[in-house]
């Protein structure tokens, strides 16, 4: 049925012209001189496209129609806009979205031949923990070709690790691959983990692979999901497929361990830092059924008195072990070395221990572990000044110190601005991979504040500081972003060599 409108085509005082509305159905509802009153005045038009004339009936199903195409325009227009901005990134338009110029997600699934996807991965003799059926082909429903007893010795001679669904960061800090940068803003995908932060990331439809921090770099948005196919040979000669790579031990060249489990998290209010569980109780590991422990020394000695400033030896090397909390797919070893010490800094080199690459990081610090600059392999990198203060020695119990420190882009001279305030606690036991000791805990929050952007991360990083080490053995991290992405990292040290 139709409703009868009564149509007055007038002008304003600046000359635009209004369109002024009044029912049949409602008579009670005529013009009046209040703010709600029956008249409808706004400038339109009416879809499908009519002339409209001075007491024409105009159906509701037409006025109907005009506001959903209104609505659904604006749907699609933001919409895209959000796709725009989280799915592929802020620098691509709309435009390159019609034109297919956007990055191309990879292909899934993603087969990455003879990938070992964690660190101090190896393949070689494997031991079977638990009967495990080797399959046929490299699905879960193909035929069983033969089973493994526990105790077995068999081959893993090579691997295929399988994306199904690629993780997704976004860049935060400029990344250059090759011959190619992606932008703050931009989107990359994430596919196997190699260990040290390490992984192949998917940009600009090709595969790379990073030498580079990626906590530093990326902002993580979802993460990846794979399987792990191993290719088996038992002592009998027969070969097949399997996707229970936990079913074996002796992949690790250190030998198996169990990791310290999981401290709890605190909650707090969205405007403070995200802490972790500082309750001793939570945080001493339980025991580990096999510790890598390299020179392992009488570290339990209690004693009170201030730790000073280490003494480093060149050739002193440090292998630790990066768990993220909330993305186990980006875990990581890395050994980190002195190569040269004197009374001013000294340089440390640090690669991943998995790492097809090879590529090393160097990083400067000041005889106190306070971080001078970083160096990447492509020669990106970062100054501080004046140098972070992680330790101001001695550390005394209830000592305290603020700082601020400006970063540097060297390549892009880029600025942020890092402000610490620092805590020194009691002595405490702590136990790690390495071994148990006794280290004096020092608790540091930071305000770290992007000055292209304006953009704000609070962080608290508490760690514990062994004097017989000459470093910390376990440092724990938390972080949370501008967008409130909350992420939390255990730093430990599995094995250690020291020079006297």
């Amino acid at each position: 049925m139709n409703t009868r409108i009564t149509l007055i085509l007038s002008k304003t005082n600046d000359q635009s012209q209004v369109l002024t509305l009044k029912t049949s159905k409602r008579p009670e509802l005529q013009l009046q001189d209040k703010v709600y009153g029956p008249t409808l005045q706004l400038r339109f038009w009416v879809w499908p496209k009519r002339k409209i004339e001075p007491e024409q009936p105009i159906p509701l199903l037409q006025i109907g129609l005009t506001v959903l195409a209104l609505l659904v325009g604006s749907g699609i227009w933001f919409g895209c806009k959000w796709f725009m901005h989280n799915e592929i990134g802020s620098n691509t338009s709309i435009r390159d979205l019609i034109f297919n110029k956007i990055p191309n997600a990879p292909p899934i699934p993603y087969q990455d031949f003879g990938a070992c996807p964690f660190e101090y991965c190896k393949y070689g003799k494997w031991i079977a923990k638990k009967e495990t059926s080797i399959r046929t082909d490299m699905q879960k429903d193909s035929p069983i070709s033969f089973t493994i007893k526990p105790g077995e010795i068999v081959s893993a001679f090579t691997g295929v690790v399988i994306t199904s669904k690629p993780g997704k960061a976004k860049v935060i800090k400029p990344i250059v691959f090759g011959d190619i940068t992606a932008n703050v803003g931009d989107i990359v995908y994430l596919l196997t983990n190699h260990g040290e932060g390490v992984s192949t990331i998917w940009y600009k439809g090709r595969s790379w692979e990073s030498d580079f921090d990626m906590t530093v770099n990326l902002e993580y948005l979802k993460r990846s999901e794979s399987v792990w196919w191993v290719k088996i040979k038992s002592n009998l000669g027969q070969i097949g497929w399997s996707n229970e790579a936990s079913n074996f031990g002796n992949k690790d060249v250190c030998g198996d361990y169990t990791p310290d489990p999981i401290p709890e998290r605190i909650t707090t209010n969205d405007s403070k830092p995200f802490l972790f569980n500082s309750n001793p109780k939570s945080i001493e590991a339980q025991p580990l059924k096999q510790s890598k422990q390299i020179n392992t020394l009488n570290v339990g000695q209690q004693t009170n008195e201030a730790p000073v400033a280490p003494i480093h030896k060149q050739g002193d090397t440090y292998t630790l072990e990066s768990v993220n909390l909330d993305n186990v797919s980006i875990n990581s070893t890395t050994e980190r070395k002195v190569i040269s010490s004197n009374s001013e800094k000294i340089m440390i080199e640090s690669r991943n221990v998995q790492s097809k690459s090879g590529l090393v990081r160097k990083l400067e610090f000041t005889p106190e572990w306070n971080l001078i600059a970083v160096r990447n392999s492509d020669g990106s990198g970062v100054n501080y000044s004046p140098p972070l203060t992680y330790y101001k020695f001695p550390l005394t119990s209830g000592k305290t110190w603020q700082q601020t420190s400006i970063e540097t882009n060297i390549k892009t001279s880029a600025i942020r601005e890092h402000t610490l305030s620092a805590f020194v606690g009691n002595w405490e036991n702590i136990t790690v991979p390495a071994g148990t000791f006794r280290g004096v805990k020092v608790t540091i929050q930071t305000e770290l504040v992007d000055r292209t952007t304006g953009q704000k991360t609070m962080s608290t990083d508490t760690s514990w500081y062994v004097p017989e080490v000459r470093r910390s053995v376990r440092s724990l991290t938390s972080s949370r972003s501008p967008e409130g992405v909350e992420s939390r990292q255990d730093l430990q040290l599995i094995r250690y060599d020291l020079i006297n």
